[in-house]
């Protein structure tokens, strides 16, 4: 598992005063000011944030040190992580999502693959699989397709969904 969890994304420069925009991944989108300084991917620069306001589902704050827009446009795309031990521990039947990453698939008793992605494009949660025989494919993440999952055992039961092939769809309406 990660030593380091992803929390948010500096999205873009907000006014002149060097505020930024910020997707937050966090239950509480808010609280992301909360976890103390936050790392880049690297681990090399730390930010320390102060939330100001939420606007359309983004966070709208300041990074210490940035004082105009100039330097908050060099911070667009810079995600943020913090350190797993700053989280709370997950309660049972939670998890984070980071720790989806690796699962092992089980598909009627038996391992298919393993889950390679996490992925939220606005629609919904989807897991990336790659399967034992080489291919790819996306799942939407909810209980129906993926009914249990075992943080201890590493591994995260599949359902697949019944998909009606369009040959199949045109058959079935013909008289």
């Amino acid at each position: 598992m990660s030593e380091r969890i992803l929390l948010g994304v500096i999205t873009s420069a907000h006014g002149i005063q060097g505020e930024v925009k910020i997707k937050s991944f966090t239950d509480n989108p808010k609280a992301l000011g909360t976890y103390g300084p936050l790392q880049d991917r690297t681990g090399q620069r730390m930010f320390t944030l102060r939330i100001h306001s939420e606007q359309k589902g983004m966070l709208i704050g300041s990074v210490d040190g940035v004082h105009d827009r100039n330097a908050a446009e060099l911070l667009r795309g810079v995600e943020l992580y913090a350190a797993r031990e700053a989280l709370a521990p997950a309660e049972e039947g939670e998890f984070l999502v980071e720790d989806l990453i690796g699962l092992t698939v089980w598909q009627d008793g038996q391992s298919v693959g393993t889950i390679k992605a996490f992925y939220n494009f606005g629609a919904g949660d989807i897991l990336e699989i790659t399967f034992t025989d080489g291919r790819e494919e996306m799942f939407s993440f909810t209980d129906a397709n993926f009914p249990e999952i075992d943080m201890t055992a590493r591994h995260i039961t599949f359902c697949p969904p019944e998909i009606l092939a369009v040959g199949d769809a045109a058959e079935q309406d013909a008289p």
